[in-house]
């Protein structure tokens, strides 16, 4: 399966060379990302297995792009092994057949999802975001970063959901926590404490601008999933939830989630 785009439609050079791996069995993809990063300025090495990918993780790479089906082995077993041999590093799955289990085996392993067709755009921009994320350098304009203060001993939870029922019964669980609060349809300008939202808010926007937070300061994220969604399971792996609420909703169990959200801030 190949990109929706050419990379020749990709101007201008990152200002960092990254050293990225792209472990994947289909030559057109692994054709494409080697051409795109090289593009940018990236140094790339391909590997087609999971065996000769593991082999190569003694090297300190940046970013690793891993496909999740590989002919030997499990690349969520290579995912795995890559976050503990490079902590620091970014890991992209890329799938075809995404999976709400194979979301989940990911959580705090992959920092994102690539599904097949990508835009070549959205694979460089989130490479660049998450690299940041990691690196805890600022995306955000130093102004932004100077408005960022957070409010003197009162958590703030922006709540972000997609039905009235769900917002009455956060914004009921939120009157007996001692925060203040702000609600939808779009995120504030400034970074909350905890963000609550659903997963039809976790458009690619969202989670730029939600990484982008997270190079500044500690942003606590509940999401509200359909358990059998795959999209859910892989926007909570994107923004990395700690916490998730499914429906229905109960007020006693989202104001026990929300409480221990806001002891992580």
């Amino acid at each position: 399966m190949t990109p929706t785009s050419t990379c020749d439609t990709v101007e201008g050079v990152s200002g960092e060379s990254l050293a990225v791996l792209v472990i994947d069995d289909e030559p057109s993809v692994s054709m494409v990302f080697e051409r795109l990063l090289r593009k940018l300025g990236h140094s790339v090495e391909v590997a087609t297995t999971a065996t000769e990918g593991l082999l190569r993780l003694d090297f300190p790479f940046d970013v690793f792009i891993i496909d999740k089906n590989l002919p030997d082995s499990s690349g969520v077993e290579v995912a795995r092994a890559a976050r503990k041999a490079s902590p620091q590093a970014v890991i992209l799955m890329v799938t075809g057949f995404a999976s709400v289990t194979s979301a989940t085996e990911l959580v705090g392993i992959a920092d994102d999802y690539l599904t097949k067709p990508f835009e070549l755009d959205q694979v460089r921009e989130t490479i660049s975001s998450l690299v940041a994320q990691r690196r805890r350098s600022p995306l955000l304009p130093a102004e932004a970063l100077e408005q960022s203060v957070r409010r003197a001993g009162v958590p703030h939870v922006h709540v972000l959901v997609d039905t009235p029922g769900d917002e009455a019964r956060l914004v009921e669980a939120l009157a007996a926590l001692e925060v203040t609060r702000s609600m939808g349809p779009r995120l504030p300008d400034d970074p909350p404490d905890v963000l609550v939202l659903s997963g039809a808010f976790a458009t690619f926007e969202v989670r730029k601008t939600v990484w982008a937070w997270q190079t500044l300061v500690n942003v606590t994220v509940v999401m509200l999933v359909e358990p059998s969604s795959i999209g859910d399971a892989m926007a909570a792996v994107a923004l990395k939830a700690r916490h998730r609420l499914t429906h229905p909703l109960d007020v006693l169990v989202v104001k026990s989630v929300l409480e221990r959200a806001i002891a992580h801030t």
